[in-house]
């Protein structure tokens, strides 16, 4: 391993980040996938004399110079970083295949299941092979599905960095779990082994591979060698000062409802929470915020006492009218954004296990966590009616956050695993320094 000590003159030629996930609108691009895309991005952008970003977008939307250059522009203004972005388009995946495509190819290569399909056609591999050729001195990936034409690629290949926010096949487990179950859904489970050999295959190519939690690092370390994992722990951005307690018993989720989870979440906890938890506290009011409400099933029923807000610009503001915060995820993989983000405002959680996995609070001093549906909403009915237990929580929430999730600290971190890994490539061949 380079001496990292050392590394702080060595600059390299040109990074190549390459993503699927196209930020097209950056006023509403501040949620968990591309907070963390902006960390990443933020760590790299000083180690090169040139970042390079490939942006892989939906069939649907046109590509163009206006397009690009509009992208480029934002990403510098609103983000900081400077870049030359390229677009690219994913291939079109039909939403209509047959039985062969549904079932049976996506079991024999992952890259025919349809969460990936779109990035492993000869199109794909074709826009990461001229990214290549403009003397790339190390890629960064975010994310499974855009190591598919990576993976595809025969020529020899820069160092590769890997961040795998969420353990693909352990999540994809999870949301099939998940009722109602129907014909064919046994049939799904079966490409669970197509996408964990993947990721073992894709972090076996890679010089190291991102991970959100230690936990996350000790499941894959069973596979892989652990040094080729690191974690890189998720962070939000926290205020100077969390906002004044609320007096109003005010309790919030927020998420993103492009999310399947997040939609499951919020619909549970509109339909069979909430009746709980308001029996309870008849004063309380729930707010439901983020963007694409429309998408949760009891959005058109406005029930009572239940706020959908939608997208939300001014998070203090929002924070400032909350006493508890709640995550009712039931499944899904990675760790919540919006956990570390309410502690941040020195806002107590209620959280499932699953919700909390991988993050450092301790319950029940740092965080309240519940295994059952009666015991979810007592917990947060009790802190709604506690207010002092509620400032207690939030405010050793909110010291923990501090020490684990300092953003720079991570920024730092992630700046210093991609130095070593070139730097130790570079004294090995010689390749990539400026």
């Amino acid at each position: 391993m380079a001496d990292i000590s050392a590394l702080s003159h060595r600059r390299f030629s040109r990074l190549l980040f390459v993503s699927r996930a196209f930020p097209a609108d950056f006023d509403r691009a501040t949620y968990g996938i591309y907070m963390r895309m902006r960390v990443l991005l933020e760590a790299i952008r000083n180690l090169a004399d040139d970042l390079d970003i490939l942006f892989f977008v939906d069939p649907s939307v046109p590509i163009s110079e206006e397009l690009r250059r509009r992208t480029q522009v934002r990403i510098a203004q609103s983000w900081g970083v400077e870049a030359n972005v390229f677009l690219a388009h994913e291939r079109p995946v039909a939403s209509d295949a047959g039985y062969w495509a549904n079932y049976v190819a996506p079991v024999l290569d992952f890259r025919r299941n349809p969460d990936y399909a779109g990035m492993a056609g000869p199109e794909q591999v074709a826009a990461v092979e001229a990214a290549l050729d403009r003397d790339i001195s190390a890629i960064v990936v975010h994310r499974l599905d855009a190591m598919c034409p990576i993976l595809t690629i025969r020529r020899k290949l820069p160092p590769i960095f890997l961040d795998l926010d969420d353990i693909e096949h352990r999540k994809l487990v999870r949301e099939l779990a998940r009722k109602p179950f129907y014909p064919g859904k046994l049939a799904l489970f079966l490409r669970a082994p197509s996408v964990f050999l993947a990721e073992l295959r894709a972090i076996r190519r890679t010089c190291s591979t991102f991970v959100c939690s230690q936990s996350d690092r000790r499941y894959l370390s069973h596979f892989v060698p652990s040094d080729r994992i690191a974690e890189v722990p998720n962070v939000a951005t926290f205020p100077p000062d969390a906002p004044a307690a609320s007096e109003s018993e005010t309790l919030l989720f927020l998420g993103s409802y492009t999310y399947a989870a997040n939609v499951d979440a919020a619909e549970h906890l509109v339909r069979v929470l909430w009746p709980h938890i308001r029996a309870l506290r008849p004063s309380a009011t729930l707010l439901v915020a983020g963007q694409r409400p429309e998408r949760i099933p009891s959005y058109a029923a406005k029930p009572p006492g239940v706020v959908f807000t939608g997208f939300v610009d001014d998070l203090a503001a929002l924070y400032a009218r909350v006493r508890v915060v709640c995550c009712p995820i039931r499944y899904g993989g990675g760790t919540r954004i919006k956990i570390i983000e309410a502690a941040g405002y020195g806002r107590p959680v209620v959280s499932t296990p699953i919700g909390a996995e991988g993050l450092v609070f301790t319950h029940p001093d740092e965080i309240v966590l519940a295994r059952t549906d009666d015991e979810f909403a007592a917990s947060c009915a009790r802190l709604l009616g506690d207010a002092d237990q509620a400032r207690a929580v939030g405010v050793a929430a909110r010291r923990r956050a501090h020490s684990a999730y300092d953003r720079d600290a991570v920024i730092a971190g992630v700046r210093r695993i991609v130095e070593a890994g070139l730097s130790t490539t570079v004294d090995s061949d010689g390749r990539g320094l400026a």
